[in-house]
């Protein structure tokens, strides 16, 4: 039962011999257990509440299934009535048979958030577009399921090729806007996180063609230093960065540095240190006024001015990028160290 009469409708299990006055009813399934596997596959599909009407009135905050990614929560407005809608309509269409729809229309979501380089959200539909295809193939026609099969990993790959070709032009981009000497291919950011000084980490992420690759991050625990000292932990990150790309041969075309002149200037000693010998490329975002996104500044030397990109500036945008994926994997190390120091 979905209640297509509720501004944000939900999607329940409905047994019942009268039909309700209201919403759509899709069934009858052979078993309870049937309508329960159902929902749950679709649950998975799309993010369509399941919550009763009155619990969903009462929230102030997101529950667990929003942690887990069963919801969009639109019971305290994380997701717009409009993209709610969206998972609704798609929700429809897959129980009356019209997955073929749903998996084109996720397609040309997939592709358009590859062409606004949130590769993230891009890899999210991907997966979605593989489920779909899954539940929607019939188990006795293998020849159809294979063709299925080839029609996403064309898919995948068409995604992988265009996020190539434009990552390309990102970094010429880039490139241009600070006059590098050269494109950079392979960008590492290191981002210092700890809680009033306490369980200092580092992370460190890789980005290749603007691509994350994340079998190439790394996660650092700091000791001693000064508790809070940030570019005292940022040099000993990366001089552990470098000292191992000596043994590995493998070095960074640019290193994005999360923090302004003072760490840029821990990071300047390091390759002069380290690596006065190879020809790698320095940047530093720092973070604008109030901490705003949007007003970040970018300095390439400690003796230089910053510079100031427009918002929505594709280049910010995707320094930006980089610079949160470090965050993330910086925080979300820091976090679970703490936990382990708290809780063993």
């Amino acid at each position: 039962y979905v209640s297509t009469q509720h501004p944000f409708p939900g999607i329940y299990a409905y047994r019942s011999v009268r039909k309700p006055e209201k919403g759509r009813l899709f069934g009858p399934f052979p078993s309870a257990p049937a309508v329960y596997e159902a929902l749950n596959s679709l649950q998975k599909l799309f993010p369509v509440r399941q919550c009763t009407d009155t619990f969903f009135r009462n929230r102030a905050r997101p529950c667990l299934q929003y942690q887990i990614n069963r919801c969009t929560a639109p019971c305290v407005g994380l997701i717009s009535a409009q993209d709610y809608a969206q998972d609704v309509a798609d929700t429809l269409a897959f129980l009356e048979g019209r997955s073929q729809e749903v998996i084109a229309h996720k397609t040309a979501s997939m592709m358009a958030a590859s062409e606004a380089l949130n590769f993230e959200q891009a890899a999210k539909i991907r997966d979605q577009i593989a489920q779909l295809t899954l539940i929607q193939a019939p188990a006795f026609v293998p020849v159809l399921q294979d063709a299925e099969v080839e029609q996403q990993a064309e898919q995948a790959w068409r995604l992988h090729q265009l996020a190539r070709e434009q990552g390309k032009r990102r970094l010429l981009q880039l490139q241009q806007t600070f006059m590098l000497p050269r494109i950079p291919s392979r960008i590492e950011c290191f981002d210092i996180s700890h809680l009033h000084g306490t369980d200092t980490v580092a992370g460190q992420v890789v980005f290749i063609d603007v691509l994350p690759e994340p079998k190439y991050y790394r996660r650092m625990n700091i000791d001693g230093i000064t508790p809070g000292d940030d570019p005292a932990a940022m040099y000993q990150a990366l001089s552990r960065r470098l000292l191992r790309a000596q043994k590995e041969g493998i070095y960074p075309d640019l290193l994005l540095i999360d923090g302004g002149i003072t760490q840029l200037k821990q990071a300047e000693r390091v390759l002069a240190e380290v690596a006065p010998d190879r020809a790698i490329m320095l940047l530093a975002i720092a973070k604008g006024e109030g901490r705003k996104a949007g007003l970040e500044r970018y300095y390439l030397h400690s003796d230089a001015d910053g510079i100031s990109l427009a918002p929505d500036d594709p280049v910010a945008l995707l320094l930006q990028q980089i610079r949160d994926e470090a965050h993330r994997f910086a925080l979300k190390w820091q976090r679970k160290r703490r936990k382990q120091r708290q809780f063993g």
